[in-house]
């Protein structure tokens, strides 16, 4: 029988004992006791093998010792290796080599085919379930040897149980939260998009919270929120803000709450003697960013705090947008564990799921004028210099949702999912389009930002014309007066195609003067317009959070959530 206690003098720490080899039973009782769900583990990278030649004493060490085995003749020494191949060593230099009996080896590992001055490398099988320790252990281990460390996982791997040591468990085992199980799990698929627009985003909030209220009605859930619905949650700039916080489990109501409270303070000017060449002028907001990014830095930090991109804190799965101007290239970052950086391509990456989601959240955000770029370390040698992120809203994917089917169906970012309309069911919501129009008056540093901000719109034109060519969308947007709504042809319909890619469904509410009097009945001056277009203007925060609360009780309809798409529907 286990006996999990508090011990110490002065500050007390918990502490596991066992003096017999622990059960099942004991696993789930100890979860029980501690009140966590066991996490799902994939054992990562590979372990070098070969077989003792005779009886061998092995001691496994790993900052400090751990426990000693027996190998008898048969029985595999084992040594952990990262993804790459390269022995795991702890801050000492000593290597993690253990004990694997001959008869469990095979069910455990397969061959991969390498070999490695340790011994054949081979990889793990299957998954292990495990728990993390709320202090220290000294337990009798399946191999009847006492086993003991400061921090560790306690993991149940078939029905053999046992402790890892703390560094060597995150080191050698990729937790799969329920976000991650998500993306890897087989069947139809849904996606929900969240487009850049700074304040705007309090738009796109009216929008889902009406989304949010329909689902739960579908499903006859007062509890449900979006993470239990979408499979994937993605945004670019304050959608990735968004996103973040809805695939980590938040209600609407509460990021609507967050991102009203953080508005004021994100977007306010800062004070004159911290930038004082800012203040010089026509040339003064040339020089210096408009706003200081440490108050979006500071509430990132404070409400994520040190969760990493493979967090299983996040509840479905995740992806954001951003801009390495470093390397010149767009980047899409994922809690998906197939994804090909996953681990880091080389040991001198740092492995995308090591990314912290406050840095990749202020990454997304920002935008180039109005926020310093944000570093991020790309290297894990410190003295490289760092990676460099802008606003993701300077690439193609202001509107993500088109290189969101991208990652869903093209095989080389590891999710493959199907396509088809039968299969996909993508959702985008935008912060308030419309066309930009210049007289061409204006010093050229001012054009320059009309021009950018002219292509951002361009890239959000073609991702709805693609994503309507391909879906034959039910409630298409008007593209050109050239070429309509395409809703009666779809992509490949002429070549054969008996359905179109996936099912689509757009929201927004155009900031354009006809619409909103047409379909609001709301009338605003051009004055009036361009304040509501302003991204950085907090006080039209309620206004515009109106205005999609209003479009979204026209547009959002029960009949737009397919049935067949219903989450009880999929997991039959």
């Amino acid at each position: 029988m286990y006996k999990l206690a508090r011990r110490g003098f002065l500050r007390k720490t918990w502490h596991l004992a066992s003096d017999d080899i622990l059960t099942a039973s004991d696993f789930a009782a100890l979860a029980k006791q501690l009140s966590v769900d066991p996490l799902l583990a994939q054992k990562i990278g590979f372990v070098a093998a070969r077989q003792a030649e005779a009886v061998v004493r092995v001691e496994t060490r790993s900052e400090g010792h751990e426990t000693t085995n027996t190998a008898n003749v048969g029985d595999w020494i084992v040594t952990n290796m990262t993804p790459h191949g390269v022995a795991l060593r702890d801050s000492s230099g000593r290597l993690n080599t253990y004990v694997i009996t001959a008869d469990a080896f095979g069910r455990l590992y397969e061959a991969a085919g390498r070999q490695s001055e340790f011994g054949a490398l081979f990889s793990a099988k299957g998954t292990v379930s495990a728990i993390e320790l709320p202090g220290s252990f000294d337990i009798l281990a399946p191999w009847k040897n006492r086993q003991k460390g400061k921090t560790g996982f306690l993991v149940r791997n078939g029905e053999e149980i046992y402790g890892i040591e703390k560094s060597i468990f995150h080191r050698t085992y990729d937790i799969r939260g329920p976000g991650a199980l998500k993306l890897l799990h087989p069947g139809k698929k849904r996606i929900l998009s969240l487009d850049g627009g700074g304040v705007r985003g309090m738009l796109t909030i009216g929008f889902l919270e009406r989304l949010e209220d329909e689902l739960r009605e579908q499903h006859s859930n007062p509890k449900l929120v979006l993470s239990d619905y979408f499979d994937m949650i993605g945004g670019t700039s304050v959608g990735a803000i968004l996103a973040t916080q809805l695939a980590l489990g938040e209600t609407v109501e509460s990021v609507r709450n967050l991102f009203s409270d953080w508005c004021p303070a994100v977007f306010r000017r800062p004070a004159f003697w911290r930038q004082p060449q800012g203040r010089i002028p026509v040339i003064g907001q040339l020089l210096v960013p408009r706003f200081d990014a440490r108050h979006l830095e500071k509430m990132l930090k404070q409400k994520l705090g040190d969760l990493r991109l493979g967090s299983p804190d996040l509840k479905t799965g995740l992806c954001i947008v951003t801009k390495r101007v470093d390397t010149g290239s767009p980047w899409v970052l994922t809690n998906n564990p197939r994804s090909k950086f996953w681990f880091g391509n080389t040991e001198r990456v740092v492995a995308n799921k090591e990314y912290l989601l406050a840095d990749v959240v202020r990454a997304s955000a920002a935008a180039p004028h109005f926020f310093k770029p944000h570093k991020i370390r790309i290297a894990v040698d410190k003295t490289e210099k760092l990676g460099l992120f802008v606003d993701g809203a300077v690439s193609p994917y202001n509107n993500p949702a088109l290189q969101m089917l991208m990652l869903a169906g093209i095989g080389g970012y590891g999710l493959d999912w199907s396509l088809g309309e039968d299969n996909l069911f993508i959702v985008s919501i935008g912060t308030g389009s419309y066309r930009l129009r210049s007289d061409g008056r204006g010093i050229s540093a001012e054009q320059a930002v009309t021009a950018l901000s002219g292509v951002i719109g361009d890239g959000e034109a073609l991702t709805l014309t693609l994503l309507q060519w391909m879906s034959a969308s039910r409630n298409a947007w008007k593209i050109n007066s050239e070429i309509g709504d395409l809703s009666e042809n779809y992509l490949g319909q002429k070549q054969g195609l008996m359905k179109p890619l996936l099912r689509f469904r757009r929201y927004d509410a155009p900031l354009e003067a006809d619409w909103l009097r047409d379909h609001l009945k709301r009338e605003f001056s051009s004055g009036e317009l361009d304040s509501l277009r302003d991204f950085t203007n907090p006080r039209n925060a309620r206004k515009l959070y109106e205005i999609g609360s209003e479009a979204a009780r026209n547009q959002v309809q029960r009949d737009h959530l397919p049935d067949d798409f219903k989450i009880d529907a999929i997991s039959v």
